[in-house]
């Protein structure tokens, strides 16, 4: 794997980003007629003697433009009107900050003192403190109160029940005060796809129309990076629930973050199939926002830098020069209803049946193995591993023929929304 942690790589290599990027360019498809475009944006933090600013400086010369949209995380006691925050806005872009109900320190608030925080109150007086630097600030604003709350140990600030008060209370507070914002309430990619009964399902966090704006939610491709189980994802699959959970309440989705674990050729090729995805008018006419993690290790050590190599950072490129991606729904988006509305998916297209249903068998033929595995049903894509070793991408037949291999344990993982069945396969002949 070809990864890089400082932009030092860009320097070097922006002849040749610059060289694909045109080649990419040539064969891009056209934007969908009739969708107005969706924002993009990145999160990406200093390395190496970089400050806020000079990264975002040094990302933009390389990109060769002004990126529409910086996404920043904030604390309970964070500067909100500070010179990174403000050379985001005076620059002419978009920003979207996330504020988290936890110190710098470390203190947690607890959501329940985020509700309860009446006039005259610390946190009250804090939350009015946040809303008048956030008016300071002279340009357009998304805001998120504590994003992915349902993810980790979130029993320390409380209960799904608590988090919905506590993000109407923080956004009455901010609202009275005069903060014109558009809120966007952000989840886990995961929590759209779990079954229903469980206490991370995105609907039993969701506070209300009259106070979200866009339903937002942070999906990745980890490729095992964190579950060896997990496999390659594409955006489409853990997509779609969200699409639908914001189209059944008449809002626009978005990511505020996404990325993938891979090296430089697979990385590119899961950026240009995600854009197209993006382009598409279903997608196009349904998305707000897109904000790439662009952070070097900040999750589980994983490679979500779009730097990796040449030739992913050339598509990035693209993508931040594609006019598409330049869109501005910030006097429109709490209005927005997207055009056709897929109906909402019920209860039972989410549900995830295990353990494993059927039988799954390892054939020899000519020397290579054919492994046959029973439907698990039409919501499941497929991954195959031998002897602990991922030997193909995603396939939505039940068969796959491994090549010029005829030994071997195999094991099919089936991933239906956001959990994982597996399947050991049996060894029939040779």
């Amino acid at each position: 794997m070809f990864a890089l942690s400082t932009h030092s790589f860009r320097r070097f290599a922006l002849a040749l980003v610059v060289c694909l990027a045109g080649a990419l360019l040539a064969v891009a498809p056209v934007q969908a007629q009739g969708s107005s475009g969706v924002l993009f944006g990145v999160s990406s933090p200093p390395t190496g003697n970089e400050t806020q600013v000079t990264a975002i400086e040094n990302l933009e010369a390389d990109l060769g433009t002004t990126l529409p949209l910086v996404r920043v995380f904030d604390r309970w006691d964070s500067k909100i009107d500070n010179t990174y925050n403000n050379f985001i806005v005076d620059g002419g872009r978009q920003i979207m900050i996330s504020i988290k109900p936890q110190t710098e320190a470390g203190q947690v608030i607890t959501w329940n003192q985020v509700a309860n925080a009446a006039p005259g109150s610390a946190h009250h007086d804090q939350m009015v403190r946040l809303a008048r630097e956030i008016n300071a600030l002279d340009g357009e604003v998304w805001l998120a109160f504590h994003h992915e709350p349902e993810a980790g140990d979130f029993s320390r600030w409380g209960d799904s029940d608590d988090f919905q008060a506590a993000w109407r209370n923080f956004h009455s507070v901010l609202e009275a005060q005069g903060v014109d914002a558009q809120w966007v309430w952000t989840m886990t990619g995961w929590s759209f796809s779990v079954q229903t009964s469980d206490q991370r399902s995105a609907g039993k966090w969701y506070p209300g129309n009259d106070v979200v704006d866009v339903v937002g939610a942070d999906i990745y491709n980890w490729n095992s990076c964190r579950n060896p189980n997990e496999g390659w994802r594409d955006m489409k699959g853990p997509l779609d629930p969200v699409i639908e959970f914001a189209d059944a309440r008449g809002k626009l989705a978005g990511l505020p973050e996404f990325g993938v674990h891979a090296a430089g050729a697979a990385k590119a090729e899961w950026l240009r199939e995600t854009r197209d995805l993006f382009k598409q008018p279903y997608y196009a006419e349904r998305l707000a926002l897109v904000s790439y993690f662009d952070s070097p290790g900040a999750v589980d050590t994983c490679d979500w830098p779009l730097q990796t190599s040449a030739q992913s950072f050339a598509v990035a490129s693209e993508i931040a020069n594609d006019p598409f991606f330049q869109a501005d729904f910030t006097n429109s988006v709490s209005a927005a209803t997207p055009a056709n509305p897929a109906p909402f998916a019920t209860p039972a297209r989410l549900v995830v049946t295990t353990p494993w249903v059927g039988g799954c068998t390892v054939s020899t033929i000519n020397g290579s193995d054919r492994i046959n595995w029973t439907s698990q049903g039409d919501n499941f894509r497929y991954n195959v591993r031998r002897n602990n070793t991922w030997v193909s991408g995603t396939n939505f037949a039940e068969t796959h023929l491994n090549n010029g291999v005829s030994n071997g344990n195999y094991v099919i993982v089936a991933r239906g929304g956001g959990e994982l069945s597996l399947g050991y396969c049996a060894r029939v002949s040779n």
